[in-house]
């Protein structure tokens, strides 16, 4: 894939699809923050886990909702045999230990 676009008459890095690129960036960014600014969590529908990231998942099963730790492998929920998860996040870092 060339480098060069349709405003690269100089074949320089182009400002106008650095400009598109960053706006990109940006919004995902703003898309992240405002995901964080609500506890983390992520819904199903937005978006899924990495293959091979454990997980916290939030699933209702009928009445019953309830969390738990997993990992998300080849598009299941490895260890979790229940249906209906909604929202998933990623796992904290571990404690320092000292």
């Amino acid at each position: 894939m060339s480098n060069i676009c349709e405003h690269d008459y100089l074949r320089r890095k182009c400002p106008f699809c650095e400009i598109a690129q960053l706006e990109r960036e940006n919004e995902q960014l703003r898309a992240e923050l405002d995901r964080l600014k609500r506890g983390g969590w992520v819904s199903v529908k937005e978006r899924l886990p990495e293959n091979g990231q454990r997980v916290l998942v939030y699933y209702r099963i009928g009445e019953t909702c309830d969390i738990t730790e997993t990992r998300y492998v080849a598009g299941r929920y490895i260890g979790y045999w229940g249906g209906g998860v909604t929202h998933w996040m990623p796992l904290p870092e571990p404690p320092e230990e000292g």
